[in-house]
């Protein structure tokens, strides 16, 4: 039987390569972005180099505006994924 810290390992290099070691004003959204074929539309550089952490409702609000009807679903799975990693504490938008 394997120890029970066995898994540990290969949750902290998951942790690591997700990024989440990053100090949180280091996490800007380039970095999810790079990760995600789905996130090409230009809308993203209005938030591109934004720092996660101090995104307000009115920059995903002006993506939004800038994209198109696929940008919405897009931009609220690039939320998820942050919310996921622990990048953001609660939403931008709901």
């Amino acid at each position: 039987m394997r120890p029970a810290r066995a898994g540990l390992g290969r949750g902290m290099a998951t942790a690591a390569a997700a990024g989440t070691f990053l100090q949180p004003d280091l996490r800007v959204w380039r970095a999810l972005l790079q990760m995600r074929s789905d996130t090409k539309d230009s809308a993203f550089d209005l938030i591109r180099e934004s720092v996660v952490v101090t995104t307000l409702p009115e920059d995903f609000l002006a993506v939004l505006r800038a994209g198109t009807v696929s940008t919405n679903v897009f931009l609220r799975r690039l939320q998820n994924h942050c919310l996921d990693l622990g990048w953001l504490p609660v939403p931008v938008l709901s």
